[in-house]
């Protein structure tokens, strides 16, 4: 099958949405010709064209780039409603690439499925007007404002289909707009080989970690994602008497306090023993439709500690049996942090959290889905040449 991905970034760049896409591409579409058409932008804050404009090779694939022709206002503010025009004027400022959408317009028919993500980006939503019915997009949807809007439930309801990373992301959407076709994918986790201890030990004396448990966070550092609100649950605990330290990892505008420890962006190994050697991943965000991080994280056996009213983690967290505990406000953040610092406690959660990424998100078993979904979803039409 041919196949076209267009999002705003690809590569290696922070971002789960491109992350989640980039995966899916690489295990799940090896036997498809599958080429990307993208931004030259590298960083999400000003989306500045860092890369050279033109086609290339990444991961075995084509990558059309494309200079970004529209950019974000530097604090684009969060939508607090509006009507019809508003809503179409916020998105006319969003990223967006007169070269990029010209290719769709003249190439788009080549192909028997465009791939669309994340939803709220003008390359995605001016985009898939082009060819709705070849569209097909995986929206990483979250319960905001901006998802509420009339172009954006019209959106969802006019492209060819839908394809989602949870349960609770496609029940939103449902409630939302009618959809023509929906279906529940989620993300590939190839096996790992353990992490080793002395590299745990390794990272410990590199962030200056002492011997006290640590807590890591992975992610953008943002108020949209609440690391204020986690660095306060996790100076309430510390004032409770939780001897724990907190680790950041990730970038963004937003400055932490003095008693954490802020590593910036590392790379995917780094993470991964981060993760390893940590207590809990923990997390405030609510605006989440799947959580690659929490995965990853229980797919290292380290349980996850995250806010309740994050619809799609809680999925994760009541179909695993338990594999992360959450919590409402500090009081509670603290509570559920103490039962994790039970060793037998963080050994019985993590056991949990590994064997439920295995059985529900072994390559093979998303593989099998997205196929499924592909066949279902893309055209009868061959592509025009």
């Amino acid at each position: 099958m041919r196949l076209l991905a267009v999002l705003p970034r690809y590569g290696a760049v922070l971002g789960g949405a491109e992350r989640a896409l980039r995966l899916l591409i690489l295990h799940c579409a090896a036997d498809d010709d599958v080429e990307i058409a993208t931004t030259c932008a590298v960083d999400h804050h000003g989306f500045a064209n860092d890369l050279a404009a033109g086609t290339s090779e990444v991961d075995g694939r084509l990558v059309h780039r494309f200079p970004v022709t529209v950019r974000p206002p530097h604090a684009e503010p969060a939508f607090a409603g509006g009507g019809y025009l508003e809503a179409v004027q916020r998105l006319a400022r969003s990223v967006w690439s007169a070269d990029l959408h010209r290719y769709l317009v003249e190439q788009g028919a080549t192909y028997e499925a465009i791939l669309f993500t994340p939803y709220l980006f003008g390359v995605t939503f001016w985009g898939a007007q082009v060819h709705p019915d070849r569209s097909l997009l995986v929206p990483c949807l979250h319960d905001e404002p901006d998802a509420r809007t009339a172009p954006v439930r019209a959106l969802l309801a006019r492209v060819r289909g839908c394809i989602f990373h949870s349960e609770a992301e496609r029940a939103l959407a449902e409630s939302l707009a009618p959809l023509r076709e929906a279906h529940v994918v989620g993300l590939p986790f190839p096996p790992l080989a353990p992490v080793a201890a002395r590299e745990v030990e390794a990272f410990r004396g590199a962030a200056g970690l002492s011997a006290r448990p640590y807590l890591v966070y992975c992610g953008r550092l943002e108020e949209g994602k609440r690391v204020d609100v986690l660095c306060r649950h996790v100076a309430a605990a510390r004032a409770a008497g939780v001897d724990v330290d907190l680790v950041l990892i990730g970038s963004g505008p937003w400055r932490p306090p003095a008693f954490v420890r802020a590593l910036g962006f590392v790379d995917d190994h780094a993470r991964r023993v981060a993760m390893a050697g940590a207590a809990a991943l923990v997390t405030a965000s609510v605006l989440e439709s799947f959580s690659l991080v929490v995965l990853e994280a229980w797919q290292e056996g380290t349980p996850s500690l995250s806010d309740a009213g994050c619809p799609p983690i809680a999925e994760h967290v009541r179909r695993s049996g338990g594999a992360g505990l959450e919590f409402h406000d500090a009081a509670t953040f603290t509570t559920s942090l103490r039962h994790l610092l039970d060793p037998a406690e963080r050994s019985r959660a993590g056991a949990l959290g590994a064997t439920y990424v295995h059985d529900r998100f072994d390559p093979a078993v998303v593989r099998a889905r997205f196929r499924a979904a592909l066949e279902s979803l893309a055209t009868c039409a061959s592509p025009s040449t």
